[in-house]
């Protein structure tokens, strides 16, 4: 029976993910096909550079950032709180967002979605996050895509070293063990690293130039 549920759970966590909010919110701001447009990411920053528009951006986030959110929440109801299927649910959410199958397997990077999802497992996960990605940005380059990288890559170590007292403080679903949160902070993150190897490549190259 439980890998019914598993697999119930991966569909609409994985479908939910697939909600195209950026394509939707940027045609009805703008009447453009997002996918055509700036950088062709289907995410809150090319939606804002795309219509010019803050009010769009924040839009698509909200949205993405709802859909990491709702999977966690049914996926709470569905398993009855067991923090497995709730984990699988998180993954597969930021999955469907990044590699959507209704748009040939293309999508954005997962950070709202990710963001939706932690906020309502452990928001620790997102102040250590945020912390990485001021120091990425003030630190090595002022840009967002250093600072993305540089907390995507950083966070899960600064939470493998965090208090187990403040980790489990912050807990807003029941863990058992506290490595299960840290794992599926780390699976996450090498979700949306996936997302963002191009930026990585070009920060490399232009380095090296």
């Amino acid at each position: 029976m439980e890998y019914i549920y598993n697999f119930v759970i991966i569909l609409i966590s994985y479908f939910l993910g697939c909600v195209p909010s950026a394509v939707i919110i940027v045609k009805f701001f703008s009447g453009k096909d997002i996918r055509n447009e700036g950088t062709g990411n289907i995410g809150a920053m090319n939606s804002f550079e795309v219509t010019g528009k803050k009010t769009a951006g924040i839009a698509v986030f909200l949205v993405d950032a709802l859909k990491g959110a709702t999977a966690i929440l049914l996926a709470n109801f569905i398993s009855n709180g067991n923090f497995t299927m709730i984990g699988i649910a998180a993954v597969w959410v930021v999955v469907g967002h990044n590699f959507n199958i209704f748009l040939k397997f293309k999508g954005g990077k997962g950070l709202a979605t990710a963001f939706g999802a932690m906020l309502f497992i452990n928001p620790l996960t997102i102040i250590l996050w945020g912390l990485m990605w001021i120091t990425g940005y003030n630190v090595i380059k002022k840009d967002i895509n250093v600072g993305n990288i540089s907390a995507t890559i950083l966070a899960p170590l600064l939470l493998f070293s965090s208090p187990t007292e403040l980790i489990k403080l912050l807990n807003i679903i029941p863990i058992d063990s506290i490595i299960s949160l840290k794992i599926l902070f780390i699976v996450i993150c090498v979700v949306v690293l996936l997302k963002h190897r191009d930026n990585f490549k070009d920060l490399v190259t232009k380095k090296l130039d």
